[in-house]
């Protein structure tokens, strides 16, 4: 399955961030787009694989014109399961990425990056969030948090 596939791929990169920072292979492997185009197309699979099953271009206009403007029209796409692994697949690439900028941003600036990485995981943008803090605090540049 590739909802299994998704939630296992991410991982390694995950591991390799926040468990080994300084080794030659994490900061080769993070530092190229690979792992962030390697979750994408399987996003895209996702999505593929989804528009392809029947009552999906229902779906998708529903999604389309109702899903972003009502709480209840996310809260009912819920109850469709490629709907939801689509999501999930969504919000697992993203989060890599935003996590690999952390990673890629503390390396270059020595700022320490394992608490705010494992929060990204976590929670994606407050992971984000500790980082900017993170890095003001460290370089002692407190207008640093208002940029990426």
């Amino acid at each position: 399955q590739i909802f299994t596939l998704v939630n296992f791929a991410v991982l390694p990169f995950w591991a390799l961030m926040i468990a080994a920072p300084k080794w030659e292979v994490t900061q080769k492997t993070m530092r190229s787009t690979w792992p962030i185009l390697l979750c994408a197309s399987m996003h895209l699979s996702m999505v593929a694989y989804g528009l392809s099953q029947p009552g999906s271009f229902e779906e998708f206009q529903f999604l389309a014109t109702q899903g972003f403007v009502k709480l209840s029209a996310m809260q009912e796409m819920r109850q469709y399961p490629v709907f939801v692994s689509e999501e999930w697949a969504h919000v697992l690439a993203w989060d890599l990425f935003v996590g690999r900028y952390v990673y890629l941003d503390g390396l270059e600036k020595k700022v320490p990056t394992p608490h705010s990485l494992f929060f990204t995981f976590l929670l994606g943008p407050l992971g984000l969030t500790s980082h900017l803090v993170t890095r003001a605090i460290v370089t002692k540049d407190a207008s640093s948090i208002l940029r990426l």
